[in-house]
Protein backbone atom coordinates (compact mmCIF):
# COMPACT_ATOMS: atom_id res chain seq x y z
CA UNK A 1 0.00 0.00 0.00
CA UNK A 2 1.73 3.36 -1.22
CA UNK A 3 1.11 4.81 1.98
CA UNK A 4 3.67 7.87 3.89
CA UNK A 5 3.59 9.49 6.77
CA UNK A 6 2.90 13.03 6.99
CA UNK A 7 5.68 15.32 6.86
CA UNK A 8 5.94 18.72 5.70
CA UNK A 9 2.98 19.54 3.61
CA UNK A 10 3.38 21.52 0.86
CA UNK A 11 0.47 24.71 0.56
CA UNK A 12 -2.18 22.44 2.22
CA UNK A 13 -5.94 23.74 2.58
CA UNK A 14 -8.73 23.09 4.44
CA UNK A 15 -10.70 19.92 2.76
CA UNK A 16 -14.41 20.82 1.73
CA UNK A 17 -15.68 17.20 3.07
CA UNK A 18 -17.56 16.27 5.93
CA UNK A 19 -15.18 15.72 9.26
CA UNK A 20 -16.66 11.98 9.70
CA UNK A 21 -15.10 8.56 8.26
CA UNK A 22 -14.39 8.44 4.55
CA UNK A 23 -13.79 5.37 2.59
CA UNK A 24 -11.00 5.80 0.40
CA UNK A 25 -10.23 3.02 -2.42
CA UNK A 26 -7.00 2.64 -3.74
CA UNK A 27 -5.78 1.48 -7.74
CA UNK A 28 -4.40 -1.31 -6.38
CA UNK A 29 -7.84 -2.43 -4.79
CA UNK A 30 -6.59 -1.46 -0.74
CA UNK A 31 -9.38 0.33 1.02
CA UNK A 32 -8.70 3.03 3.07
CA UNK A 33 -11.20 4.37 5.76
CA UNK A 34 -10.67 7.49 7.97
CA UNK A 35 -11.43 11.16 8.72
CA UNK A 36 -10.15 13.14 6.35
CA UNK A 37 -8.21 16.65 7.83
CA UNK A 38 -7.07 18.23 4.75
CA UNK A 39 -6.97 18.39 0.82
CA UNK A 40 -4.81 19.99 -1.61
CA UNK A 41 -4.61 19.12 -5.64
CA UNK A 42 -1.78 16.29 -5.30
CA UNK A 43 -2.53 14.42 -1.81
CA UNK A 44 -4.81 13.61 0.68
CA UNK A 45 -4.54 13.84 4.39
CA UNK A 46 -6.60 11.84 6.84
CA UNK A 47 -6.43 10.31 10.71
CA UNK A 48 -6.37 6.64 10.32
CA UNK A 49 -7.91 4.96 13.98
CA UNK A 50 -5.13 2.59 13.84
CA UNK A 51 -2.09 4.09 12.06
CA UNK A 52 -2.91 7.76 12.67
CA UNK A 53 -2.54 10.18 10.36
CA UNK A 54 -1.65 9.19 6.96
CA UNK A 55 -0.69 11.05 3.63
CA UNK A 56 -2.08 9.51 0.65
CA UNK A 57 -0.99 10.84 -3.10
CA UNK A 58 -4.29 11.08 -5.49
CA UNK A 59 -2.79 9.68 -8.07
CA UNK A 60 -2.72 6.34 -6.14
CA UNK A 61 -6.33 6.57 -5.83
CA UNK A 62 -9.43 4.94 -7.81
CA UNK A 63 -11.39 7.94 -9.99
CA UNK A 64 -14.65 7.95 -8.32
CA UNK A 65 -17.58 7.18 -10.80
CA UNK A 66 -19.71 10.04 -10.75
CA UNK A 67 -23.80 8.94 -10.90
CA UNK A 68 -25.39 12.29 -12.99
CA UNK A 69 -28.46 13.25 -12.08
CA UNK A 70 -30.28 15.31 -14.59
CA UNK A 71 -33.69 14.57 -15.35
CA UNK A 72 -34.01 11.21 -17.51
CA UNK A 73 -35.16 12.11 -21.24
CA UNK A 74 -38.66 11.58 -21.90
CA UNK A 75 -39.13 9.76 -24.97
CA UNK A 76 -42.12 10.16 -27.12
CA UNK A 77 -44.51 7.94 -27.10
CA UNK A 78 -44.63 5.97 -30.68
CA UNK A 79 -42.51 8.15 -32.21
CA UNK A 80 -43.83 7.23 -35.84
CA UNK A 81 -45.40 4.23 -37.22
CA UNK A 82 -43.96 1.09 -37.31
CA UNK A 83 -41.09 2.87 -35.07
CA UNK A 84 -39.48 4.76 -37.69
CA UNK A 85 -39.46 8.98 -37.86
CA UNK A 86 -42.16 9.11 -40.32
CA UNK A 87 -44.89 11.96 -39.15
CA UNK A 88 -42.89 12.73 -35.84
CA UNK A 89 -44.65 14.54 -33.72
CA UNK A 90 -47.98 14.03 -35.52
CA UNK A 91 -51.15 13.70 -33.64
CA UNK A 92 -52.21 10.48 -35.18
CA UNK A 93 -56.17 8.96 -34.93
CA UNK A 94 -57.87 6.29 -36.68
CA UNK A 95 -61.80 5.26 -36.83
CA UNK A 96 -63.36 2.37 -38.14
CA UNK A 97 -67.10 1.55 -38.07
CA UNK A 98 -68.64 -1.98 -39.86
CA UNK A 99 -72.22 -3.04 -39.31
CA UNK A 100 -73.52 -6.51 -41.15
CA UNK A 101 -77.34 -7.50 -41.92
CA UNK A 102 -77.94 -10.81 -43.25
CA UNK A 103 -81.66 -12.20 -43.64
CA UNK A 104 -84.24 -10.92 -46.53
CA UNK A 105 -81.19 -8.76 -47.37
CA UNK A 106 -77.60 -8.97 -47.16
CA UNK A 107 -76.15 -5.60 -46.54
CA UNK A 108 -72.60 -4.72 -45.44
CA UNK A 109 -71.88 -0.95 -44.54
CA UNK A 110 -68.54 0.27 -43.71
CA UNK A 111 -66.66 3.53 -42.52
CA UNK A 112 -63.30 4.59 -41.63
CA UNK A 113 -61.80 7.59 -40.89
CA UNK A 114 -58.23 9.30 -40.65
CA UNK A 115 -56.98 12.40 -38.81
CA UNK A 116 -53.31 13.47 -38.48
CA UNK A 117 -52.63 17.38 -36.41
CA UNK A 118 -49.13 18.71 -35.90
CA UNK A 119 -48.90 22.63 -34.17
CA UNK A 120 -46.49 24.67 -32.86
CA UNK A 121 -46.44 29.08 -32.17
CA UNK A 122 -45.99 28.79 -36.10
CA UNK A 123 -48.39 26.48 -38.28
CA UNK A 124 -51.12 24.62 -37.24
CA UNK A 125 -51.57 20.99 -40.35
CA UNK A 126 -54.57 19.23 -40.60
CA UNK A 127 -54.80 16.40 -42.40
CA UNK A 128 -58.44 14.54 -42.53
CA UNK A 129 -59.88 11.52 -44.47
CA UNK A 130 -62.95 9.37 -44.55
CA UNK A 131 -64.17 6.68 -46.17
CA UNK A 132 -68.30 5.21 -46.99
CA UNK A 133 -69.10 1.87 -48.26
CA UNK A 134 -72.12 0.67 -48.21
CA UNK A 135 -73.58 -2.50 -50.10
CA UNK A 136 -76.69 -4.33 -50.55
CA UNK A 137 -77.04 -8.39 -51.76
CA UNK A 138 -73.46 -8.00 -52.43
CA UNK A 139 -73.26 -5.26 -55.16
CA UNK A 140 -71.81 -1.99 -54.30
CA UNK A 141 -74.68 0.56 -53.28
CA UNK A 142 -73.23 3.37 -52.40
CA UNK A 143 -69.52 4.63 -52.52
CA UNK A 144 -67.96 8.22 -51.08
CA UNK A 145 -65.33 9.61 -49.19
CA UNK A 146 -62.57 12.61 -48.97
CA UNK A 147 -59.40 14.13 -47.66
CA UNK A 148 -58.80 17.40 -47.13
CA UNK A 149 -55.66 19.24 -46.00
CA UNK A 150 -55.66 22.53 -44.28
CA UNK A 151 -52.37 24.72 -43.43
CA UNK A 152 -52.67 27.59 -40.78
CA UNK A 153 -49.70 30.07 -40.51
CA UNK A 154 -50.16 31.51 -37.28
CA UNK A 155 -49.41 34.55 -36.02
CA UNK A 156 -48.29 34.70 -31.58
CA UNK A 157 -48.91 38.12 -30.94
CA UNK A 158 -52.52 38.10 -32.79
CA UNK A 159 -55.51 36.15 -32.89
CA UNK A 160 -55.19 36.69 -37.16
CA UNK A 161 -53.52 33.92 -39.42
CA UNK A 162 -53.67 32.74 -42.82
CA UNK A 163 -54.70 29.88 -44.68
CA UNK A 164 -54.35 27.26 -47.83
CA UNK A 165 -57.37 24.37 -47.77
CA UNK A 166 -57.36 21.59 -50.17
CA UNK A 167 -60.22 18.64 -50.72
CA UNK A 168 -60.83 16.27 -52.98
CA UNK A 169 -63.85 14.27 -53.04
CA UNK A 170 -66.01 11.58 -54.74
CA UNK A 171 -69.92 10.21 -54.83
CA UNK A 172 -71.05 7.80 -56.86
CA UNK A 173 -74.59 9.31 -56.48
CA UNK A 174 -73.89 13.12 -57.01
CA UNK A 175 -74.04 14.07 -60.63
CA UNK A 176 -70.29 15.83 -59.79
CA UNK A 177 -68.47 12.02 -59.47
CA UNK A 178 -65.44 13.86 -58.47
CA UNK A 179 -64.69 16.78 -57.28
CA UNK A 180 -61.27 19.11 -56.42
CA UNK A 181 -61.16 22.37 -54.63
CA UNK A 182 -58.70 24.84 -53.21
CA UNK A 183 -58.75 27.91 -51.15
CA UNK A 184 -56.97 29.86 -49.49
CA UNK A 185 -56.97 33.25 -47.25
CA UNK A 186 -57.28 34.87 -43.53
CA UNK A 187 -59.16 33.51 -40.80
CA UNK A 188 -59.25 34.49 -36.63
CA UNK A 189 -59.20 33.01 -33.62
CA UNK A 190 -62.25 34.23 -31.68
CA UNK A 191 -61.17 32.31 -28.43
CA UNK A 192 -58.27 29.55 -27.55
CA UNK A 193 -58.00 28.25 -24.26
CA UNK A 194 -56.94 24.57 -22.96
CA UNK A 195 -60.42 23.55 -22.97
CA UNK A 196 -62.40 25.19 -25.75
CA UNK A 197 -61.23 26.90 -29.22
CA UNK A 198 -63.39 28.85 -31.42
CA UNK A 199 -62.31 29.89 -34.85
CA UNK A 200 -63.18 31.26 -38.50
CA UNK A 201 -62.38 31.54 -41.52
CA UNK A 202 -62.75 33.08 -45.28
CA UNK A 203 -61.26 33.31 -48.57
CA UNK A 204 -61.36 32.69 -52.02
CA UNK A 205 -60.44 29.72 -54.59
CA UNK A 206 -62.53 27.41 -57.35
CA UNK A 207 -63.82 24.31 -57.49
CA UNK A 208 -63.33 21.66 -60.53
CA UNK A 209 -65.76 18.97 -61.08
CA UNK A 210 -66.01 15.75 -63.46
CA UNK A 211 -69.05 13.45 -63.95
CA UNK A 212 -72.43 14.24 -65.75
CA UNK A 213 -71.05 18.06 -66.42
CA UNK A 214 -67.54 18.79 -66.00
CA UNK A 215 -67.51 22.26 -64.96
CA UNK A 216 -64.53 24.84 -63.20
CA UNK A 217 -66.42 27.48 -61.03
CA UNK A 218 -64.52 30.49 -58.66
CA UNK A 219 -66.11 30.49 -55.27
CA UNK A 220 -65.74 31.85 -51.62
CA UNK A 221 -65.26 30.15 -48.65
CA UNK A 222 -66.92 31.13 -45.33
CA UNK A 223 -66.41 28.54 -41.86
CA UNK A 224 -66.37 28.52 -38.79
CA UNK A 225 -65.18 25.84 -36.05
CA UNK A 226 -64.97 24.97 -32.19
CA UNK A 227 -63.64 22.21 -30.26
CA UNK A 228 -64.60 21.63 -26.51
CA UNK A 229 -62.99 19.37 -23.93
CA UNK A 230 -64.89 19.90 -20.73
CA UNK A 231 -63.02 16.55 -18.97
CA UNK A 232 -60.81 14.12 -20.00
CA UNK A 233 -63.04 11.67 -20.93
CA UNK A 234 -65.46 13.72 -23.55
CA UNK A 235 -64.67 15.86 -26.59
CA UNK A 236 -66.82 17.67 -28.89
CA UNK A 237 -65.46 19.27 -32.08
CA UNK A 238 -67.85 20.93 -35.09
CA UNK A 239 -67.04 22.53 -38.27
CA UNK A 240 -69.44 24.17 -40.57
CA UNK A 241 -68.68 25.75 -44.10
CA UNK A 242 -70.84 28.12 -46.73
CA UNK A 243 -69.44 27.53 -50.72
CA UNK A 244 -70.80 30.77 -53.01
CA UNK A 245 -70.66 29.73 -56.74
CA UNK A 246 -69.14 33.20 -58.08
CA UNK A 247 -70.46 32.06 -62.22
CA UNK A 248 -73.86 31.72 -60.73
CA UNK A 249 -75.88 34.14 -58.21
CA UNK A 250 -77.18 32.42 -55.88
CA UNK A 251 -76.19 28.62 -55.96
CA UNK A 252 -74.35 27.85 -53.00
CA UNK A 253 -73.18 24.58 -50.70
CA UNK A 254 -72.77 23.51 -47.43
CA UNK A 255 -70.85 21.03 -45.63
CA UNK A 256 -71.61 20.11 -41.60
CA UNK A 257 -69.63 17.88 -39.48
CA UNK A 258 -71.11 17.22 -35.83
CA UNK A 259 -68.35 15.11 -33.69
CA UNK A 260 -68.63 13.15 -30.19
CA UNK A 261 -65.35 11.62 -28.74
CA UNK A 262 -65.42 9.28 -25.94
CA UNK A 263 -62.47 8.15 -24.36
CA UNK A 264 -62.56 4.48 -22.96
CA UNK A 265 -60.75 3.32 -19.77
CA UNK A 266 -60.18 -0.23 -21.21
CA UNK A 267 -56.98 0.89 -23.20
CA UNK A 268 -55.34 3.59 -23.24
CA UNK A 269 -55.90 5.65 -26.76
CA UNK A 270 -58.95 4.08 -27.26
CA UNK A 271 -61.97 5.61 -27.62
CA UNK A 272 -65.46 5.59 -29.26
CA UNK A 273 -66.30 8.29 -32.00
CA UNK A 274 -69.89 9.71 -32.63
CA UNK A 275 -71.41 12.14 -35.19
CA UNK A 276 -73.03 12.97 -38.57
CA UNK A 277 -71.94 15.12 -42.13
CA UNK A 278 -74.81 17.03 -43.13
CA UNK A 279 -74.14 18.11 -47.17
CA UNK A 280 -76.39 20.59 -48.66
CA UNK A 281 -76.05 21.37 -52.36
CA UNK A 282 -78.90 24.33 -53.96
CA UNK A 283 -78.10 22.32 -57.59
CA UNK A 284 -79.27 18.80 -58.17
CA UNK A 285 -79.33 16.91 -61.27
CA UNK A 286 -82.04 14.12 -61.04
CA UNK A 287 -80.64 12.24 -64.11
CA UNK A 288 -78.09 11.31 -61.84
CA UNK A 289 -80.64 9.29 -59.23
CA UNK A 290 -79.72 12.02 -56.79
CA UNK A 291 -82.36 14.24 -56.64
CA UNK A 292 -82.17 15.68 -52.91
CA UNK A 293 -80.67 18.35 -52.32
CA UNK A 294 -79.15 17.08 -48.93
CA UNK A 295 -77.08 14.29 -47.43
CA UNK A 296 -77.19 13.23 -44.03
CA UNK A 297 -74.54 10.45 -42.98
CA UNK A 298 -74.51 8.84 -39.36
CA UNK A 299 -71.40 7.57 -37.89
CA UNK A 300 -70.22 5.37 -35.35
CA UNK A 301 -66.82 4.26 -34.61
CA UNK A 302 -63.86 2.79 -32.14
CA UNK A 303 -61.05 4.89 -32.78
CA UNK A 304 -57.55 4.69 -31.66
CA UNK A 305 -54.53 7.47 -31.09
CA UNK A 306 -51.76 6.25 -31.70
Amino acid sequence: MALMMLGALPHLIPCAYPMDQQKIILKNGDIVTGEIIFESEDLIKLRHPIFGELTIPKDQIKPVQKHHTEPATVKQKMPGPSGFGLLRGWQRHIAMGIKGEEGNKVRLDFNVALDLKKEDEEQRRLLSAVYYYESEHRYRDKNKGHISYVRDWLKPSSRWFYYSYSEYEFDSYRWWKQRLSFYGGPGYEFYKGDHFELRGRTGLGFVKTWGTDNEFNPEGLLGTEFSWKPNPIHQFSSEFITYWNFNNAGEFRTWWQLKWIISLDVLKGLNLELGFEHEYESVIDEQSGHNSHYDLTYFGRLGLDF
